[in-house]
């Protein structure tokens, strides 16, 4: 990778693995804490799943349509990752399932405002024929920090949640340096006439993928692995990064 592109995209890979370690450090800290702190069960953790993927697959629709026409909005990942450190805290103070599950939402709305520009950002740094290599790099280091995170979380699951929270929250801090470093430029925009039909079902689709995929992924797995075997916090953790290095390993072999 010529130096004029890693100064780019090199902070890009940082930011993808920071927030991917952020976000799955945070996972099973919400999904146990409206679980079993807050006693709302496998339910409780849907809702909160279903509530982040929901609002993040609208919105992502949103940005990109944003990215394609505002010169500014390239800025919008490092603010929203500040954000998500800030609203990472306000979990601790979350005395329902229903505010967790807002709280969930609003993550949703920033994820949906945030990595599809890093992602177009990163395929926009490098010339057309690394991007591939240079993509698959930055979805490698996603996997390998989804790993990651669970091994952490699995040290400090019987911590108070408020430490358990500063961890993701500072991570989310460390993603907003680095795609800041990055200097991330904005695409050249274009001016063209929306058209209405195809966009409404684009949002549709995703709408209803993101309700179909929200009970598979996210905090309810979490919450119904511990709930099915009736393993410990830290147990659950380690039982997810271990499926995850066997699907590495098969992926790989």
């Amino acid at each position: 990778m010529e130096k004029s592109y890693a100064k780019v995209a090199l902070p890009l890979l940082a930011a993808g693995f920071f927030g991917t370690l952020a976000f799955r450090t945070l996972t099973p800290a919400v999904a146990f804490l409206v679980s079993e702190d807050l006693g709302a069960g496998v339910a409780g953790a849907a809702a909160a799943s279903a509530a982040f993927v929901m609002a993040r697959g609208l919105t992502a629709v949103f940005s990109g349509w944003l990215y394609d026409r505002a010169e500014w909005a390239h800025r919008l990942p490092a603010l929203s990752f500040v954000a998500f450190s800030a609203i990472t805290l306000l979990f601790a103070l979350a005395d329902s399932p229903w505010k967790v599950a807002a709280l969930k939402a609003a993550q949703g709305v920033l994820s949906g405002l945030s990595w599809p520009l890093v992602q177009v950002a990163l395929a926009l740094s490098v010339p057309e024929k690394v991007r591939g290599r240079v993509l698959s790099v930055y979805f490698a280091l996603g996997s390998a920090a989804g790993l990651l995170a669970n091994l952490v979380y699995a040290s400090i699951a019987q911590w108070p949640v408020e430490s358990q929270l500063a961890i993701p929250a500072a991570l989310y801090l460390c993603t907003a340096l680095a795609y800041s470093l990055s200097r991330a430029a904005p695409r050249e925009i274009r001016r063209q006439k929306a058209r209405a039909a195809p966009q409404a079902v684009v949002i549709g689709a995703a709408f209803a993928v993101s309700v179909l995929c929200s009970f598979a992924v996210g905090e309810v797995s979490y919450a119904l692995l511990s709930s099915i075997l009736s393993t410990g916090r830290g147990e659950t953790a380690l039982l997810v990064a271990a499926v995850t290095a066997g699907v590495w390993q098969r992926a790989i072999s």
